[in-house]
């Protein structure tokens, strides 16, 4: 299992990997190269901190994605700074990523729910949201499909946000929370029908603009429910403990 790490991505000790510093314009992306197949459904949960910055228009900046591209594809496209976080394409002309199929945002700042700055469609700019844009392929599509409120979270080191996202029968389910206490904010939200690539590979994205953070990930975890036989896995989950080692069950 090979993961590459693009922009500001690095690792920090302690098994976290820092996506972003609190410095102005940064995109940070680490992509798992290996493909894996979709009909499954996956299931994915990480911890997340994001802490250190200073805001602008209101909010600190600006937040994390996890995206699903075509797996028969390899990454040659990734998300720029800002508002995108990491995955659709910011307007007028910043792309987003190759042959995408859905990105889940911890947004903070709010602009990835705005159709003025990323993708196609939209809310407006919506602070502190868990945000769903579907498929785009570079400047085109990512079109906005829902957003829920975040409650409130304290992303510190000491006390990071878990993050779980299921993704099965094209439907989609996210949930955050912190010392077993967690909020569904999206249940089985219906992605559109025959879109979903054969198989997947997978990237997580942090971002800054004018508005900064830390953002940083650690244990992070992708459960399949069939055997991973493809993969040469010996049961059905891969761990990858702040990508600074690799663990397989």
């Amino acid at each position: 299992m090979n993961w590459r790490l693009y922009g500001s991505a690095s690792m920090t000790g302690q098994g976290w990997l820092r996506l972003t510093p609190a410095e102005t314009y940064k995109a940070g992306t680490a992509f798992l190269t290996t493909a894996f197949p979709s009909s499954p459904g996956i299931s994915v949960e990480f911890e997340l901190s994001a802490y250190g910055g200073k805001p602008a228009d209101g909010s600190v900046g600006d937040g994390v994605s996890f995206y699903l591209i075509d797996g028969s594809k390899d990454l040659n496209s990734v998300g720029g700074a800002g508002g995108t976080l990491g995955y659709a394409n910011h307007h007028p002309s910043q792309p987003g990523v190759n042959n995408g199929y859905i990105g889940i945002g911890i947004d903070r700042w709010g602009a990835f729910s705005d159709s003025a700055k990323v993708g196609t469609g939209g809310a407006g700019r919506s602070k502190n949201h868990a945000v769903i844009r579907g498929a785009g392929d570079k400047t085109t599509g990512f079109p906005f499909l829902t957003h829920k409120p975040l409650p409130t979270l304290a992303l510190t080191r000491a006390k990071p946000t878990r993050v779980y996202l299921t993704i099965f029968n094209e439907k989609v389910t996210v949930s955050v929370g912190e010392q077993d206490q967690f909020t569904q904010l999206i249940k089985d939200y219906k992605l559109p029908t025959g879109s979903e690539p054969t198989e997947f590979k997978l990237g997580l994205s942090g971002t800054t603009g004018a508005a900064t953070n830390i953002h940083e990930i650690r244990n992070f975890k992708v459960t399949l429910p069939t055997d991973l036989s493809t993969l040469g896995q010996r049961r059905n989950s891969l761990v990858v403990e702040g990508y600074a080692r690799h663990r397989y069950s």
